[in-house]
């Protein structure tokens, strides 16, 4: 499984209307996976003030993952992993994250 950031984070879709929204394609693979989330998974900031994304871990965290993995476990592990980052901080945002494995 190749990790690949298509997308930086944006604003919402048609938030404001006179901005324009870019449309890409991508091939998927079988076991791709393709994942969709909120700043609420890559904004927290741990005790250092160091933002999630910032830190590479959501990389780490994806590399580990095996192709077998059930998507329900998948998703556990990565919103687990940013409340073990962020464990001394208070939540502010919400946490969405939205996750299809190509078969």
């Amino acid at each position: 499984m190749a990790l690949l950031n298509l997308l930086r984070p944006k604003l919402a879709l048609g938030m404001i209307p006179i901005i324009p929204n870019e449309s890409i394609t991508v091939d998927l693979g079988s076991d791709d996976l393709l994942l969709l989330m909120t700043d609420g998974i890559t904004e927290p900031r741990n005790v250092e003030g160091v933002m999630y994304e910032e830190s590479r871990r959501l990389n780490e965290v994806l590399a580990g993952i095996p192709a077998e993995m059930p998507i329900e476990k998948v998703v556990d592990t990565i919103i687990n992993d940013v409340e073990a980052y962020t464990a001394n901080e208070e939540q502010d945002d919400d946490i969405t994250l939205v996750t299809v494995r190509v078969s």
